[in-house]
């Protein structure tokens, strides 16, 4: 093989990539993976981890999420890249027509990658996460309720499991070497080293809240304080976090060690003993045994809530799983198939549905481009629909449909029956589709049929809601 210029480690240091990061390498057989979209600091990665470990085999994996027109274009322009140094790229595609939206496309990057893991036996999956990525991470999290956990994310190496095809439990690394370089380090190293990469320019737009946060926060903050003063202590504080954390999830460990965790029913008066930072623990530890991913922040309230009460309660926690609590315990088990009459409120993030299916809600600027493009799709009520912030108000609702539903959708001179509606549409799981409503009531939108005329984004609409219905047999 040949190596890459070594101009590169002038700029980015060897000595400031983790330490874990070096000793989990230096621990660890296999090819290193490295995640590489083309942009500046997966191509720093890739570069770093040729030079640093030349004799280890070297894999770029490349995720075509095949959005923007030019992403064809990169892709060739890495896969000749990766030639020159006569390293293997392997790329993988997005599915036609499968969600866009940012969860997604992450959840299908990470499969992809993970499959790629399997494929070539190997165990650690290198990521060009730089120190602003983190800063980004944290304030994100803080505004929307995180834990100390949450806080000292993304972390340097991460272990995480994942369930193969063939059902069997596994888990490899998440390593991130770029952590202690700023963006800004990383572009003029590659810049000085003449190292090319891509921008994307959906970066530079305001749409998600991780783009506003770093165009509009975070720039105040460098405009208040010094930049490198700030973003250093902020830095410490993960650090200092992370210490606290690792001994308290000893601490934790050493509490629960005779845990049996393989059970599918609690008691429940053990667990409504226990103080709410063990509660917590004992919660995710529990699920995570039995390979259910962490559930969210209004979840884990949710049932924090329930146990002071003696009533009985459901709830989703995903597509599979409800949690049932009754007056004597708590049970994890499989949703049943047949569907009860429901109704639920929510904000911002995502919910499960009894009948499977996710829903996934944001608040977003609504950009001229947004607004146009929105009468550019045909059908895009189907699985995803854009309401008028200032119309469709919160605190938001979701039921099942209830004999007489009727509302007035977009374009309609009067309201119509959802049933009549629904009898002119080929869909399957009709009779289990939800019901949108704003927190006085009224029908917003029912996947599948168009949204409700009152709450249509206008060319004044400043901040639009963002509803996407997801459910794997919806058509």
């Amino acid at each position: 093989m040949s190596l890459p210029p070594s101009g590169l480690a002038q700029y980015l240091s060897p000595e400031r990539i983790p330490l874990v990061v070096r000793q989990y390498i230096a621990t660890h057989e296999g090819p290193l993976c490295v995640a590489c979209s083309g942009g500046a600091d997966s191509r720093a990665t890739a570069v770093l981890v040729r030079l640093l470990w030349p004799d280890r085999p070297c894999i770029l994996l490349h995720f075509n999420h095949r959005i923007r027109p030019e992403s064809k274009g990169e892709e060739q322009a890495l896969t000749t890249w990766a030639r020159q140094w006569d390293i293997p790229m392997v790329v993988g595609y997005r599915k036609d027509h499968a969600s866009t939206t940012e969860a997604d496309l992450r959840a299908a990057r990470f499969a992809f990658f993970e499959a790629q893991l399997q494929a070539y036996g190997s165990q650690i999956l290198l990521l060009g996460h730089h120190q602003d990525d983190a800063l980004e991470t944290v304030w994100m999290r803080l505004m929307r309720g995180v834990s100390l956990e949450g806080l000292i994310a993304p972390r340097a190496v991460h272990c995480v499991a994942f369930k193969t095809p063939s059902g069997s439990l596994t888990h490899y690394a998440q390593l991130r070497p770029l952590l202690g370089f700023s963006k800004a380090e990383i572009k003029h190293a590659c810049q000085a080293c003449e190292l090319p990469f891509f921008e994307d320019k959906t970066n530079a737009q305001d749409g998600c809240l991780r783009n506003r946060i770093r165009h509009q926060l975070m720039s105040q903050m460098d405009a208040v304080f010094s930049p490198s003063d700030w973003r250093k202590g902020f830095a410490r504080s993960c650090q200092i976090l992370s210490e606290e954390r690792d001994y308290l999830a000893n601490h934790l460990r050493c509490q629960f060690s005779t845990c049996d965790f393989s059970r599918t029913t609690v008691d429940r008066a053990a667990i409504q003993a226990l103080p709410l930072v063990e509660l917590r623990y004992f919660l995710q530890t529990w699920l995570s045994y039995h390979a259910i991913a962490p559930i969210c922040f209004q979840q884990s309230d949710w049932l924090f809530q329930a146990l002071q009460t003696c009533e009985q309660s459901t709830l989703a926690i995903n597509a599979r799983y409800q949690l049932t609590l009754s007056p004597k315990q708590l049970r994890l088990a499989l949703k049943p198939t047949d569907l009860a009459p429901f109704q639920c409120c929510f904000h911002q993030g995502v919910i499960f549905l009894p009948n499977g299916a996710q829903c996934f809600c944001q608040t977003q600027p609504c950009t001229p481009e947004l607004y146009a493009s929105v009468g550019d799709k045909k059908d895009s009520h189907q699985q995803e629909v854009l309401l008028d912030a200032a119309c469709f108000r919160g605190p938001y609702q979701v039921r099942s449909r209830q004999p007489g539903d009727r509302y007035q959708p977009l374009g309609a001179r009067q309201e119509k029956k959802v049933k009549e509606l629904l009898s002119k549409r080929t869909m399957s799981d009709k009779p289990s589709l939800p019901v949108f409503c704003d927190r006085n009531g009224r029908i917003a939108w029912v996947p599948g049929l168009p949204p409700a005329d009152c709450f249509k984004l206008s060319d004044k609409t400043k901040y639009c809601v963002f509803l996407i219905y997801k459910k794997d047999n919806f058509i």
